[in-house]
C-alpha cells in the first residue's frame, strides 16, 4: 500500500510539474514551410555519434562528421548568420569545443585545445559574437574574434549545465544539480547574481533554451521512477510554467529547439520504442509532425536528438569540398561483426605461471604481421609483464623484477631499443601496475598497495593515497582522459570494488561495489567509460567483462561473455572493439588473447592475425596503440 501511494505521489508530481494549456485553438493541419538549415546529433546502435545537416533550400541531407577524427560529438549550435557551427567532441582523450565553417567545409578548429579541462555544451549568443559553454562545473563565455575567455559564474560548490543566453544578452539560463534535484536557474549579467526559477521535488527540470527575453523552453518530468520527459515553457520571472500540448504521457519528448512563432523542433521516442526521431511541433495548438515530412533522410534508424535550427540561407559545403577529409589517426573499422583490419601494434606477455618467473614480452605489428620478442637480451629486468604504450607509441612502461629482486616500474624506448630503464629502483618497495597518462607526462602505478605516480619530466615519485593498505589495498590505477582522476581496483576478495581517486583533492569515491561481486582491473576507454573485470564470489569464479561509467550509471555486461570461461584484462582498440584474454574452450592452453566487439558479441582468436601469438603458455596483459 505504501509503495502504491508513493507511485501515485510521484506520478502526480509529474502531471502537476507544469500547468496544462488550453486546447481551444485549432490544430495546424500541415507542417510549416521553412528556410535555412537544421543540424542535429545522430547516435548509432554501436554508440558512435555524428552530426548531420539538412538544407531546406536544396532538400539535401549532409553527413558533416563522416570524415572527422572525433568521438562523442554533441551539442551543436549554429551562428545566427548560418555560417558557423559550434559543437563539443573528444579528440585524443581531450573534450573540447570546435568551430566548423559551414560554407567552406574545412576541418573544424578547436577553440579550447590545451585547456586541460572538460569543455562542453556550447551555445552561440544571439548576436553571434560569442559562445557560452561549460568548462568543468562552471560557465564561461568566449569572444569568437579574439578567443578572450570570461568566467560567468564563480561557485565551485555548484555544478552548472546547459548554459543558454537570452536574445538581449542580459541573462544566462542554466541547469544545476543532478538526478531528482535538477533545477532551472538564471544568472543576471548586470547584477552578477543567480536565482532558481524551477525546482520541484522528485522532478528534474533541465536543458533550457530561450524563446525570447521573457520565456524559454525546457524539459521537465524526469523522476527516479518514471523517465518520461515532457517539454515545457517557462518564464524568466519564475511564474507558472506550461506543459506544451503535443507532449504524450506514454513517450519521452526532449531537446527543444525554437524555429519560428510557436513552432519548435523536439526529439521524441513516440512511434519508435527505444529510439528517438526529430519532430516539428506547435507549442500553442499541439500539432506535431515527424521531420521526415521534409526529407526521409532526417529520420533514420539512428537516434536523432540535440537539434538546432537557423533560418539563414547560405551555401552548405560538403566536408570534402574544402579539404575537410582528415587523414585517419586510428584504425578505419567499418564492421562490428567481421574481424577488423588493424594497423597499430599490440604489446603483451606470456608465461608458464606467475610464479615460474619465465615471463617474456612481445610486440605484434598488425600492419606487417610481424611478431617480435622484445625482451630478448634485456639484462636490467626479469619476468617483465603488463606493458602499456605511451599515446605517441614511442615508449613502453611495464613492471618486472629489477636488480634488487623486487617489483619495479620500467620504461623502454621502442625506437632506440637497448635496455629498459628502472624508474623505481631506489628503495625496497613493491611497485606494480604502471600505466601512462594520456598526455604521456606521468605514469600511474601501485606502490605497496597505495596509488602513486611518476613525473616523466623530473623523475619525481609521489605516493598519492594514504589508505590502510592492510584492510583496503589500492591497485591497478588508470588515468582519466584529462589526467585529473584515476580509476582503480580497491579492496580484496569479495570486498573488491572499483574506486575513483581525485588527484587534486586527494579524495576517494566508490564507483561500483556490488554485494558479493569481485570487481577489479579497470581500463579507461574515454572521458565517459572504462572496462573492468568482475565475478560473483560465492557462486561463479569466472571473470566477466563489463563497461562501467565515471558517472556511476549501471554497468553493461559485454555481449561476448560466457559463464563457462574467464574473460578479463580488457584493452580498448577502436569503435567498440577490444582485446582481452580468455580461457575459452578453443584456447591453446590457459589464457589466450582474443579480439571482441562489446555490443555485437563477435569474438576472434588473435591467432587469425598471426598463428604464433597464442601458445600453450598464458598470454596476458595486452595494450594496443595505433600510432607507430
Amino acid at each position: 500500500m505504501k509503495r502504491n501511494m508513493l507511485l501515485f505521489f510521484l506520478l502526480s508530481a509529474m502531471l502537476l510539474a507544469c500547468d496544462r494549456p488550453s486546447h481551444s485553438q485549432p490544430v495546424s493541419a500541415e507542417a510549416p514551410d521553412l528556410e535555412g538549415m537544421l543540424v542535429w546529433k545522430t547516435t548509432r546502435d554501436d554508440g558512435r555519434t555524428g552530426l548531420s545537416l539538412y538544407d531546406f533550400s536544396t532538400d539535401k541531407v549532409v553527413d558533416l562528421s563522416s570524415t572527422w577524427n572525433m568521438t562523442a560529438l554533441s551539442g551543436p549550435s549554429i551562428s545566427p548568420d548560418g555560417t558557423k557551427l559550434a559543437f563539443a567532441a573528444t579528440v585524443g582523450g581531450s573534450r573540447d569545443i570546435f568551430l566548423y565553417d559551414i560554407t567552406d567545409g574545412k576541418v573544424p578548429v578547436s577553440l579550447t585545445e590545451g585547456s586541460g579541462e572538460r569543455n562542453d555544451e556550447p551555445r552561440f549568443s544571439f548576436d553571434g559574437t560569442s559562445l557560452l559553454f561549460r568548462r568543468g562545473t562552471q560557465i564561461f563565455s568566449m569572444e569568437i574574434s579574439s578567443g578572450k575567455l570570461t568566467q560567468i559564474v564563480f561557485d565551485p560548490s555548484t555544478t552548472y549545465y546547459t548554459p543558454a543566453p537570452v536574445p538581449s544578452g542580459s541573462h544566462v539560463l542554466y541547469s544545476t544539480g543532478t538526478g531528482s534535484t535538477s533545477a532551472i536557474g538564471v544568472f543576471d549579467m548586470d547584477r552578477q547574481s543567480s536565482s532558481i526559477l524551477y525546482d520541484r521535488q522528485y522532478v528534474q527540470d533541465l536543458g533550457p533554451v530561450a524563446v525570447d527575453d521573457n520565456s524559454f523552453y525546457y524539459v521537465s518530468g524526469y523522476s527516479v521512477d518514471n523517465p518520461v520527459g515532457q517539454v515545457c515553457k517557462g518564464y524568466l520571472n519564475g511564474s507558472g510554467s506550461v506543459n506544451l500540448p503535443f507532449n504524450d504521457s506514454g513517450s519521452s519528448c526532449s531537446c527543444p529547439s525554437p524555429v519560428s512563432g510557436d513552432w519548435l523542433i523536439v526529439s521524441s521516442d513516440r512511434n519508435r520504442g527505444n529510439g528517438s526521431d526529430l519532430y516539428i511541433a506547435n507549442a500553442a495548438d499541439g500539432a506535431i509532425f515527424p521531420m521526415s515530412v521534409y526529407n526521409p533522410g532526417i529520420c533514420t534508424e539512428a537516434d536523432e536528438e540535440e537539434s538546432c535550427y537557423c533560418a539563414a540561407n547560405v551555401h552548405v559545403a560538403e566536408p570534402e569540398d574544402g579539404g575537410g577529409n582528415q587523414q585517419p589517426v586510428g584504425d578505419d573499422i567499418t564492421s562490428d561483426t567481421e574481424m577488423p583490419a588493424l594497423k597499430g601494434r599490440l604489446v603483451f606477455h606470456n608465461y608458464t605461471s606467475y610464479d615460474a618467473m619465465d615471463s617474456k614480452m612481445y610486440i605484434f605489428d598488425f600492419e606487417s604481421g610481424e611478431l617480435e620478442t622484445i625482451s630478448t637480451g634485456w639484462t636490467t629486468v626479469t619476468h617483465p609483464m603488463n606493458g602499456h604504450f605511451s599515446s605517441d607509441g614511442k615508449r613502453l612502461t611495464f613492471m618486472g623484477i629489477g636488480n634488487g629482486n623486487t617489483w619495479d616500474v620500467f620504461v623502454w624506448d621502442i625506437e632506440r631499443g637497448g635496455q629498459p630503464v628502472n624508474l623505481t629502483g631506489s628503495g625496497d618497495y613493491r611497485d606494480e601496475d604502471p600505466k601512462f597518462s594520456f598526455d604521456g607526462t606521468r605514469i600511474a602505478f601501485k606502490r605497496n598497495d597505495r596509488l602513486a605516480e611518476i613525473d616523466m619530466l623530473t623523475g619525481e615519485i609521489r605516493v598519492l593515497s594514504s589508505n590502510d593498505a592492510s584492510s583496503d589495498p589500492y591497485s591497478m590505477p588508470y588515468y582519466s582522459t584529462d589526467g585529473t582522476k584515476m580509476v582503480y581496483g580497491g579492496g580484496s576478495g569479495q570486498d573488491a570494488y572499483i574506486g575513483c581517486w581525485d588527484i587534486a583533492s586527494s579524495q576517494k569515491s566508490v564507483l561500483y561495489d556490488r554485494t558479493g561481486v569481485v570487481e577489479y582491473y579497470p581500463i579507461t576507454i574515454d572521458a565517459e567509460s572504462f572496462y573492468y573485470s568482475a565475478h560473483v564470489s560465492e557462486t561463479d569464479n569466472h571473470d566477466q567483462l563489463y563497461k562501467g561509467f565515471w558517472d556511476k550509471r549501471s554497468p553493461v555486461k559485454l555481449a561476448f561473455n560466457r559463464t563457462d570461461a574467464d574473460y578479463s584484462d580488457a584493452c580498448p582498440v577502436s569503435s567498440g572493439w577490444l582485446v582481452l584474454c580468455s580461457t575459452r574452450s578453443d584456447s591453446e592452453g590457459g589464457y589466450d588473447l582474443y579480439i571482441a566487439h562489446e555490443s555485437s558479441g563477435a569474438i576472434y582468436s588473435l591467432d587469425k592475425y598471426n598463428g604464433s601469438i597464442n601458445t600453450e603458455k598464458n598470454e596476458l596483459g595486452a595494450s594496443y596503440c595505433y600510432r607507430r
